[in-house]
């Protein structure tokens, strides 16, 4: 991989960047970006990038499921952005405009039916204006948005054709308002809104679904922390109104206690409520429009510790789950499809270090250990949980050179089936790098990711990572 960045300073205070990179199997990625102005006046900033690529790896067999090729062929992607900004006194306002396009070939070699004419297309564009006031208390802030996405799937050869198309229109906005009321508290006040609408459409085996949904909230929490006191807490309410659902009302509840010597308590309650999405309930051969409403209850608790050079924290976590909505593969490939788990219990710990040792080389742990991930009815496993993760990285910096290790391990996982369960085998990865810079603005990286060379799945089942892996990255800025 060869990445060549210039930057150079625009006129009012701005700066202009463009690259150019070259990667795996005849990876080609450009890019710009543009900014004028700055955030007291008027500002822009445009930017935009394109690749071109075909990715093709292979994979090892799993219980029944046969060893394979997984392709993308002719993969091109397009992505534009526009922000444009504007301070009038107190007032701010900002404008976000973005378009994500893609189209990509054939989706792998992994059956006999899969043909070199299949592609993915998808048009992914959002646009959305947010506006910051200050009041006499504190500030008052809305922000409206409305995304559209289409996506079109299919492969016109026999005897397994398919032609699978979705238009998704969202629109919504948001008003909240933060005051602060004496010396101990500040208020949130705030009002949500969406209104969602798709068309799904699969010309060869069903009759084109058009559906919609709609839901809106109120919240308001309070913040009470008096001055020089080390307690603080927080309490919240939030009313949700889904449509054709019951309004649920959740809770939460959170504390924090700052002791001497750098070290704090903090405790956690609260409710949650999820409705399943328009994709998951009713897209072709893959929705299910039976799923319910997600209910949860969650809590941590732990204690953090400011060190010199570095940190410390570690938390006991858990959740207790009704209609977990989870994702179970419905074929060998790794297609999913959601279903509703009645009852569901996690828990477990969580720890994280970060540590400088002497001023020039530093590190950072941390570690996730599951104690339980269990579907309560069944007792089975729940998927892509695995009962241990762990991430190191440390390095070495200098006048001129920094260098490099980073690992990461995730423990055994289960992906269960609707008629079978498969166990993900434990993998870990393990990569280098080093970095040399040459006078004030070019620098040169040399990259190694997985060395060791695993292929197991990593989180879906038929999709594993990467082999290894080198790139080489120079930088020039100006």
């Amino acid at each position: 991989m060869i990445d060549i960045i210039t930057r150079s300073p625009g006129a009012s205070g701005g700066s202009a960047s463009a690259y150019a990179e070259g990667g795996y199997e005849g990876t080609f990625e450009d890019g710009v970006s543009i900014t004028r102005g700055d955030a007291r006046t008027l500002w822009v900033h445009a930017s935009g990038r394109s690749l071109h690529a075909r990715n093709s790896y292979d994979y090892p067999a799993f219980a029944d499921a046969a060893a394979g090729t997984r392709t993308n062929d002719d993969v091109n992607l397009a992505e534009a952005s526009l922000d444009v900004g504007k301070a009038l006194g107190t007032t701010r306002a900002e404008l976000r405009l973005n378009q994500d396009e893609s189209n990509v070939g054939s989706p792998g070699d992994v059956t006999c039916c899969i043909s070199g004419l299949a592609r993915q297309q998808r048009d992914v564009r959002r646009a959305d204006i947010t506006i910051d006031a200050l009041t006499r208390l504190g500030m008052l802030s809305l922000q409206g948005y409305v995304d559209s996405r289409r996506l079109h799937f299919f492969d016109p050869t026999p005897p397994l054709r398919y032609d699978t198309f979705t238009s998704a229109l969202s629109r919504g906005f948001s008003l909240r308002d933060t005051s602060a009321v004496g010396r101990d508290h500040t208020f949130t006040l705030g009002y949500d809104v969406r209104d969602d609408g798709a068309l799904f459409a699969a010309s060869y085996y069903t009759a084109p679904a058009s559906v919609d949904d709609a839901s809106s909230a109120f919240y308001l929490e309070d913040e009470v922390r008096r001055p020089g006191s080390p307690l603080s807490v927080s309490a919240g309410l939030r009313r949700e109104l889904p449509q054709g659902t019951q309004a649920p009302v959740t809770p939460s509840l959170g504390i924090v206690e700052r002791l001497a010597h750098g070290f704090a308590l903090r405790a956690n309650y609260g409710r949650a409520f999820r409705v399943p999405s328009l994709d998951e309930r009713y897209f072709p051969s893959y929705g299910n429009p039976k799923l319910q409403p997600e209910y949860s209850a969650t809590f941590d608790a732990g204690a953090a510790l400011d060190l010199k050079g570095g940190d410390a924290s570690l938390t006991y976590f858990g959740s207790d789950s009704e209609n977990l909505i989870v994702n179970v593969p419905v074929d060998a490939v790794g297609d999913e499809k959601p279903f509703n788990i009645d009852r569901a219990r996690i828990r477990g710990i969580d720890g994280q270090v970060t540590s400088r040792v002497g001023t020039l080389t530093s590190a950072r742990l941390s570690l996730t250990s599951l104690f339980a991930a269990r579907d309560l009815e069944s007792g089975r496993p729940l998927p892509y949980r695995p009962g241990m993760s762990v991430a190191v990285t440390a390095w070495h910096t200098s006048r001129s050179t920094e260098y490099g290790l980073s690992g990461r391990y995730v423990g055994r996982r289960d992906a269960p089936g609707t008629s079978r369960s498969i166990a993900l085998p434990a993998y870990a990865l393990g990569d280098a790098w080093v970095t040399r810079r040459f006078g004030s603005g070019t620098k040169l990286t040399l990259r190694l990711e997985n060395i060791g060379g695993s292929h197991a799945e990593e989180d879906v089942l038929g999709y594993p990572v990467l082999g290894p892996t080198a790139s080489l990255r120079v930088s020039i800025a100006r």
